[in-house]
């Protein structure tokens, strides 16, 4: 049985909306390593605690802004990408920009445990491979499919 038109809206719908969960994931991940990050930071800081609570407490509310409008905007914005026809090469620039994201704090943690006397070669390859990655997939994001 061939697909019909309305078939195929539907099937590029669902495909939109897959990945806008698996944005979602992308987005929490980042979110993670954000707080990860600072608590890796006020761990080698001198900051006190109630300061570092504080910190804390500022940080999880942006974080949940943040994450907010970036899924009312990625919803958005996957849905016309089905109507542009430009759904994958969206979604890929969206992944690069997140992986981006988890790159730039990956390094600074990188730079934090370098400066403490930790410095991993296991963590610099990580960060490395997460800029690599985010690379790839804007310029393929860019690409004519």
């Amino acid at each position: 049985m061939p697909f019909t038109n309305a078939m195929q809206t539907v099937l590029r719908y669902s495909l939109a909306y897959v990945f806008w969960l698996l944005t979602i994931a992308l987005i929490v991940l980042v979110a993670l390593v954000v707080r990860d990050s600072y608590e890796f930071f006020v761990a080698i800081s001198r900051l006190h605690r109630y300061a570092a609570h504080a910190g804390n407490n500022f940080l999880t509310l942006l974080l949940g802004m943040v994450m907010l409008v970036a899924l009312i905007f990625t919803e958005h914005w996957y849905r016309t990408g089905v109507a542009n026809g430009k759904l994958v090469g969206r979604f890929m620039r969206v992944v690069a920009l997140l992986l981006a994201s988890v790159a730039v704090f990956h390094t600074l943690r990188v730079v934090g445990e370098a400066s403490i006397g930790q410095w991993s070669l296991i963590s610099t390859g990580i960060a490395a491979l997460e800029w690599v990655a985010a690379a790839a997939l804007w310029r393929f994001s860019r690409a004519k499919l």
